[in-house]
């Protein structure tokens, strides 16, 4: 009969054990590290996720806004330096978007239905939404979600790269959706 080495064992339990330390040990650090918080969850929009969505009227919308991404921007008299960086930068968004431009329409939000006439530019439709801050502009899914908002600054470098943070937001939403 053969006689078993007691260092054999020994190691053979030890290169057991190692093993299962080094497949258990980062399952279970994971799990004390999404349970602990000791990590911010990811999120990779540059806009304020507004929570829960704002929920738009689609019956109420004209027909060439129904199914198109809105790049929602404000219109009233008291914003005329806001409203127009935000018409500044609805444009320049919408016209980076390039080939993608055709899914996303620029609407007006007015604050007072008396503004309607006396703001609505000729490229822009106008809808009717009183819920809205008027310093920020906004993103609304085909479905009829208003889900981002960026705010309006003064400054016009401020606006370019709140500008930017649009675009690259609307490029991922665009890309993932199938909607609109």
């Amino acid at each position: 009969m053969e006689q078993v080495n007691p260092t054999k064992t020994i190691s053979a339990k030890s290169n057991l054990l190692l093993i299962s330390l080094v497949f258990i040990l980062p399952v279970l650090l994971a799990y004390l590290a999404l349970k602990w918080q000791w990590f911010d969850l990811a999120s990779t929009n540059q806009g304020e996720l507004i929570q829960p969505a704002v929920s738009l009227n689609t019956q109420q919308l004209p027909d060439a806004l129904k199914h198109k991404w809105l790049i929602i921007i404000p219109a009233s008299s008291s914003c005329q330096q806001d409203c127009n960086e935000a018409f500044y930068l609805a444009s320049q968004t919408d016209s980076a978007l390039g080939r993608e431009t055709d899914r996303v329409e620029v609407a007006q939000y007015v604050t007072d239905q008396n503004q309607i006439k006396a703001l609505e530019h000729p490229d822009f439709s106008t809808i009717d939404l009183t819920i809205l801050a008027p310093e920020y502009v906004y993103i609304a899914d085909p479905l009829g979600q208003i889900i981002l908002r960026y705010q309006v600054m003064n400054q016009r470098e401020d606006n370019i790269l709140a500008a930017k943070h649009m675009l690259a937001d609307l490029r991922k939403l665009l890309k993932l959706s199938r909607v609109g």
